[in-house]
């Protein structure tokens, strides 16, 4: 893997210039999800809230089909928030960006104007970047009522509902992913049956460096479904 390939092998912030023109995109598209739809053959309908580009770095907002609106905010954070926090991409994903040091965050609460169910969306590019005894550490955590499941079981590291790439052993230890490896993807999924009016995501930087670092994980669309449905 080259650093120009791995959103996070960057060490500085990444221009937003860059990043709406797509360089960074050389490789193939994000695996979002299995090759179907989770609820493909289900009797409800199957929605996709998209985000809208704006200029805040601290709020975002999708829009579904059917008139639902999902708000991402950033409700605290102790890292601070780089140039490219909540960017939309021409290709439909949202960049979480953040200079963190050790146990450093920022948590995002969304909102939805109504109750939705069968929620589904991913989170990629959880890696870290162990180099010159420094770097980062990527770590997602998720409240409400959501559940984390590793894309590909092996690399990410789940503790009820947190994921983490591994930890580094020790200099150069670097275990980065590109955007689109399942590897370092995490699909977040709600509970059957019950709705989900809102959750929150807090991204960390578990690194055991004081260095503070650039990092940066990507989410993707919300799939989800208007009523209560069972699949077939």
């Amino acid at each position: 893997m080259t650093k120009e390939a791995d959103l996070t092998a960057k060490s500085s912030p990444i221009s937003r210039r860059t990043i709406a023109h797509g360089a960074l995109w050389a490789a193939p598209a994000m695996v979002i999800a299995s090759a179907a739809p989770a609820f493909a053959d289900s009797t409800c309908a199957i929605h996709t809230a998209k985000p809208i580009p704006s200029t805040s770095r601290e709020t975002i907002t999708f829009n579904g089909p059917d008139g639902l609106i999902v708000t991402g905010h950033v409700i605290r954070n102790t890292s601070d928030l780089a140039e490219n926090n909540l960017l939309v991409l021409e290709k439909g994903s949202v960049v979480i960006e953040q200079e963190a040091a050790q146990n450093e965050y920022q948590e995002i609460r969304f909102t939805f104007s109504r109750p939705v169910y069968n929620l589904e969306f991913v989170i990629s590019d959880i890696d870290n970047n162990w180099q010159n005894n420094g770097g980062y550490t990527d770590a997602i955590a998720i409240s409400g009522n959501v559940t984390a499941t590793p894309v590909k079981p092996g690399y990410l590291r789940v503790s009820g509902n947190r994921v983490s790439a591994p930890l580094a052993s020790h200099d150069w230890d670097t275990r980065g992913v590109y955007p689109n490896d399942p590897a370092g993807q995490v699909r977040i999924s709600s509970t059957s049956g019950q709705p989900v009016r809102e959750f929150s995501l807090r991204y960390q930087n578990l690194s055991p460096s004081y260095r503070r670092r650039n990092q940066v994980v990507l989410i993707k669309f919300i799939k989800y479904t208007s009523t209560d449905c069972t699949p077939k």
